[in-house]
């Protein structure tokens, strides 16, 4: 068995890669070195199993990249003033729920929204919030990825906020245990710089949208909800890729 911890997932929320799940208290106990959020990959069974599910969720990471590209794409086409929120297809559900943020900026009519409404617009503006913060402390601080195998420390790297690092071994790891150390440090770096392109395609997208809006501010207003429509297409794509595999 393999666990793959992050801090910059949410507890009790969703890794939008779709690679980690949230490292809750349990993180803090090796990452003292480090200020920022840590990564944790823990191990209960041989190595080479590990190597291969690390192997696995890389390649599932490159694959979240060209769903990126795909949602960075859908973004440009909605900016384009002729451009049909409700065109039918495997996103239209995700389509509409952008339609309806722009409409609230547009039009008079959603300048009052039900309760229910307003209730989710704050939760997702709490959420965008939360998980830009933890993006943010990961890029800006130094974080910790730590590797453990049958309950023991294997190694453990922190990695600075300029991408430099530095690997503490406890012990004298066999040279398999290094290596699945190595590549867990490469997942985690790998899913930080996704983060950040995650990033970039939300600005842009919200930029986008905002000039088709023709409003002033419409750029931040439309943050969460460009966020919340990235998280849910790549979570879509994800369940279609796993469907055709």
């Amino acid at each position: 068995m393999i666990e793959l911890l992050s801090e910059v997932t949410p507890p009790g929320g969703e890794d939008p890669l779709g690679i980690w799940s949230a490292a809750g208290e349990a993180g803090r106990a090796f990452s003292t070195a480090a200020a920022g959020p840590s990564w944790r990959v823990r191990i209960d069974g041989p190595l080479g199993a590990a190597r291969s599910t690390l192997t696995a969720r890389q390649a599932a990471l490159e694959r979240v990249e060209q769903d990126l590209a795909r949602v960075a794409g859908e973004l440009q086409q909605f900016a384009l003033p002729e451009c049909d929120f409700g065109a039918a297809g495997e996103l239209s559900c995700q389509r509409e729920m952008l339609a309806q943020a722009v409409a609230r900026l547009q039009s008079p009519a959603f300048a009052a929204p039900t309760a229910e409404a307003q209730r989710q617009e704050r939760q997702m503006q709490q959420q965008w919030c939360d998980w830009m913060g933890r993006v943010g402390q990961a890029v800006a601080c130094c974080a910790a990825v730590g590797t453990e195998w049958a309950g023991a420390l294997v190694g453990q790297t922190v990695v600075d906020w300029r991408g430099g690092f530095a690997t503490t071994w406890a012990g004298s790891p066999s040279p398999a245990a290094m290596a699945v150390h190595r590549q867990s440090v490469q997942l985690a770096l790998a899913s930080r710089l996704a983060l950040l392109r995650m990033v970039s395609v939300v600005a842009s997208g919200a930029a986008g949208l905002a000039l088709r809006a023709a409003i002033p501010g419409a750029q931040l207003a439309l943050l969460p909800a460009v966020w919340r429509f990235v998280h849910d297409v790549l979570r879509e794509l994800r369940g279609l890729g796993m469907g055709r595999e």
